[in-house]
């Protein structure tokens, strides 16, 4: 019995308890009524959320006044969105689907924000999981790829996915309920409709069992998948180092491409790129790759993950305390004692001797040509080169600040001061600078 099927479903993989208030999504269709209808029928408490989207013309309000009326004969609320999907998706460059699907998560969001209620409860069933994987695999996957629908990611949950489309209309028809079908659902120009209109009956003469098999499968790998990230995990940890993994480390695994995948996928980097990133294993230092907010730079022994920069941020005048992206500066004055003692040993901290500061103190980002005369030293030095000595990464390098005064750059926040405003036995008047850092990647 469906009743059955789906509190198992719930209990087995805790999608929410009798406490919980489930909002349903609810479009009208065989499969959201049926979820929301076992649902009242074992006593959760639920409300409906219905998204109307505008593209069906008469038919789009022909399922609104439905749910509504639904809603009201069980004595539930409704909450209707509507949604402009034809201008949000040109808008966005994305399909009519992708828009469509994007609006909709959105608002679920939303409403979990606002405390309307604990879960979201969508009605994908056991034929969407087959879809899906069969989808998947003709695209090209991973392991997690033919895994299927998951029961619950975060607020989402999915109550009917053990429950197949028969036994779905079945109860419908057993307890009398009517729904709304969507005319879509026959078009053949989205994929989804082929496979379950043509591919899937095709795959039913093979063996009328299919989607039971199928089902058995996803769920074998699922159970494969836990075991696989498992032994991932342990072979990224001894790769992987904060924001650096190790070519050294990552040339000894045998699946190299696979781990450096795992890494990566998480930050919008798809297989392609992947393998781009690999083949530059044995290419020289300095080569970045991009995706979305993320860069992986190719440094001497690391491939190191770091967001992209949009430029430079500008130039701050600092105060005694100021906040900026990597930190927060504090200026205070001490003697030339302490300054005699700490210098060499407080890389985080300045000590400037004030006779030689020339109008304001400004923080700002290096930028090429700017030059200084390193502490203990007596030419000059481009900030570049200073870089380059102290090995630091092309992240690293892009990532470095400067205070300057009027004329010339004082330090080279967390590296050097420049020679001509060291402090002396005779320094009468010290600025120490405080560096603060909230950003210890490229430490």
């Amino acid at each position: 019995m469906l009743k059955t099927k789906v509190q198992k479903t719930i209990t087995d993989h805790a999608l929410f308890d009798y406490g919980a208030t489930v909002m349903v999504a609810l479009s009208g269709g065989a499969d959201s009524v049926s979820l929301l209808r076992v649902l009242v029928d074992l006593g959760y408490e639920c409300c409906a959320l219905h998204c109307n989207f505008h593209l069906r013309g008469d038919e789009s309000d022909r399922d609104e006044a439905f749910v509504t009326g639904l809603c009201a004969g069980l004595g539930i609320a409704c909450h209707v969105k509507h949604f402009d999907t034809a201008g949000y998706a040109q808008a966005k460059r994305l399909s009519i689907e992708m828009a469509a699907r994007e609006q909709r998560y959105q608002w679920f969001d939303e409403c979990i924000a606002s405390g309307q209620g604990t879960v979201v409860a969508v009605a994908h069933n056991a034929d969407d999981n087959v879809e899906t994987l069969l989808i998947n695999l003709t695209r090209g996957c991973g392991l997690h790829g033919l895994t299927g629908i998951p029961y619950k990611n975060r607020h989402i949950v999915r109550p009917l996915l053990d429950a197949g489309r028969d036994e779905i209309i079945a109860y419908l028809g057993h307890t009398g309920q009517d729904y709304v079908t969507d005319s879509t659902n026959l078009e053949e120009q989205f994929v989804r409709n082929r496979f379950r209109l043509g591919i899937i009956p095709m795959l039913r003469q093979i063996n009328p069992s299919v989607k039971t098999s199928i089902n058995e499968t996803i769920g074998r790998l699922r159970e494969a998948a836990i075991i696989y990230d498992e032994a991932v995990a342990a072979k990224v940890a001894r790769i992987k180092d904060g924001n650096r993994i190790s070519i050294e480390a990552l040339r000894k695994e045998k699946a190299q491409t696979t781990l450096l995948h795992t890494m990566l996928h998480p930050l919008g980097f798809n297989p392609r790129q992947t393998e781009d990133i690999m083949r530059a294993i044995n290419a020289q230092p300095g080569k970045t790759f991009t995706a979305g907010d993320w860069q992986v730079t190719r440094d001497r022994a690391h491939f190191i993950i770091s967001r992209r920069q949009t430029g430079d941020e500008g130039t701050i005048t600092l105060e005694d305390i100021t906040a900026y992206a990597q930190g927060t500066l504090r200026l205070s004055h001490c003697t030339a004692e302490e300054a005699l003692q700490n210098a060499k040993s407080q890389k985080d901290t300045a000590y400037i001797d004030c006779r030689h500061i020339n109008g304001k103190l400004r923080l700002r980002k290096w930028h090429k040509g700017d030059w200084m005369i390193p502490y203990g030293m007596h030419g000059r030095k481009n900030i570049s080169d200073l870089l380059t000595d102290l090995k630091k990464d092309p992240v690293a390098k892009a990532e470095t600040y400067v205070i300057t005064d009027d004329k010339n750059i004082i330090w080279v926040v967390d590296e050097r001061i420049d020679e001509r405003y060291k402090v002396s036995p005779a320094t009468r008047n010290v600025l120490k600078i405080v560096h603060e850092t909230t950003n210890t990647n490229n430490k």
